[in-house]
Formats: C-alpha cells, structure tokens, sequence
C-alpha cells in the first residue's frame, strides 16, 4: 500500500534497530473527522492492539488500546473527537503540540510501526482531505474491494480565490426580447500545496484522482493539470526536497435553470 500517505513497517525486535530512514513526518490534528488510514495487508486478526510511539518507538505511557477490525477490517480511524480507538481528547494528553511520534499496530505477533507523524495544535494551514474508489481491482494500490470507507488525511493544501464559471443558452425572440433557456453556475476553487516532498505530490495526485474527493467537507472534482514546481525548491531538514504543486477543483454542486 505504498500509495497512501501513512506507510507501516513491520519490525522484529526494536525499531531503532533499524537502518535511519530520512523522512518529513506528516501533519496530524486531533480533533473533527480525526485521520483514516489502511493498515498492513498482512495485519487483519479481528483484535489489534494499537498504542503511540516516540519517533524511536517506545511506547508513550497510557498508549495502548485495543479495537477489534469489524466493519474497519482493513481501516483504522483515530484522533477524531467521538467514535475512535483514540479520541482526540486522549491524543492530546498524549503527544505535545509540534510532538513527532509514530502509531504502532500489533497484530499476530509483529509491531507495525508508521511513518513519522507530528502533531499540528491548530488546523490553520491544513485542510481535511476525505477520498475513495468504488472499484473492485485495488484501485491505485490500495485494496478499496475490501471496504469503501474514505481514506482521510491533513494535509497542507489551500483552497482560495472561490469563483463561479457560468454557461447559459439564451435566445431573442423577433421583438428583441432575450430568453434564457439553460444556464449553469459552477463554483471553481483555486488550489495549491505548500512545500512538500516528491512523494507526497504523487499520493495527494492518486487521492484527487479517486471517484470520490471531499476536501473540508465539500465535494470536489480535479478538472486541472497538477503542476509542480520544481523551479522553486525548498530543500528542509536531511536534505529532503520539496516544492508546491498547484490545479484547480470545480464544485459537485451544479446550480442550473432551463425552461
């Protein structure tokens, strides 16, 4: 499932065992919808145990919870304000402000142990982005013939410059007066990324791409080229290099008149 934001990697014995791998960790709010994300294809006991973990992956005291994967099966969500394995009331006791920690699922005798998350206090600069396929071929990598339920994510994207793309038929009648016989008003969003990693561009790409895109709540549809620009790089803590992205989205909500 390399195609979704969270990675997981299975570990025997102790993660700072393992070879160092440089990566920005992704931003988290706890709080609203909270996070949704697979969990390992090979993880899928009806029970779990899932706690948090420093970015070493010692567990943080009063972590561990456990949460069967019912309807979830292959989906966890957390850090939402009700109805998840952790609220994001006891995330917040749990993980500081600007605090990177990771999640660890344990299954069947192995630790799966996420890629590096950190926590945001406010979601000023994110926005929630909530998609899913309703294909039956793992669509894009990620096994939607399992479940259907959204994948869901913060994510360092701003919506601006909301405008309102028309289309009308209108006809005039022989003593001059104009009749409207269709018109069609769409509202259009501007969108771009802040500075993030060559990665993170080709899954945010696959997510806009799904049958189903929600950003904040709202219904979107990509109906622009995804540009990066490459031109303007930030390169930002072990040399990772990172740059916006820019398109537009159009509105699922279509307000029409026709006679």
């Amino acid at each position: 499932m390399e195609n979704q934001f969270i990675q997981f990697t299975r570990v025997e014995g102790e993660l700072r065992s393992l070879p160092h791998k440089c990566e920005l960790p992704m931003p988290v709010y706890f709080g609203d919808e909270g996070i949704a994300f697979f969990v390992p294809e090979t993880s899928i006991q009806p029970y779990f145990t899932m706690h948090l973990t420093n970015i070493e992956g010692d567990m943080i005291e009063g972590s561990e919870v456990g949460g069967r994967l019912t309807e979830w099966r292959y989906i966890a969500g957390v850090f939402a304000d009700t109805n998840s394995p952790f609220s994001a009331a006891k995330a917040k006791t749990l993980v500081a402000p600007n605090e990177v920690f990771r999640i660890c699922i344990f299954d069947n005798g192995y630790h799966y142990y996420s890629s590096p998350l950190i926590r945001h206090e406010s979601k000023e600069g994110l926005s929630l982005i909530k998609y899913r396929c309703f294909g039956y071929n793992g669509d894009f990598g990620l096994p939607w013939n399992v479940v259907s339920t959204p994948v869901k994510m913060w994510l360092p994207i701003a919506l601006t410059k909301p405008n309102y793309k028309q289309k009308d038929n209108v006809y005039e009648k022989m003593n001059g007066e104009k009749v409207v016989l269709f018109s069609q008003i769409t509202k259009e969003y501007q969108c771009e990324t802040n500075y993030i990693p060559e990665e993170w561009h080709k899954r945010l790409l696959i997510a806009l791409c799904c049958d189903e895109v929600y950003i904040n709540g709202e219904r979107l549809t990509k109906t622009d080229e995804y540009e990066m620009d490459w031109d303007n790089v930030l390169t930002v803590v072990n040399g990772i290099k990172c740059a916006k992205a820019a398109w537009k989205m159009t509105s699922n909500v279509t307000q029409r008149n026709s006679i």
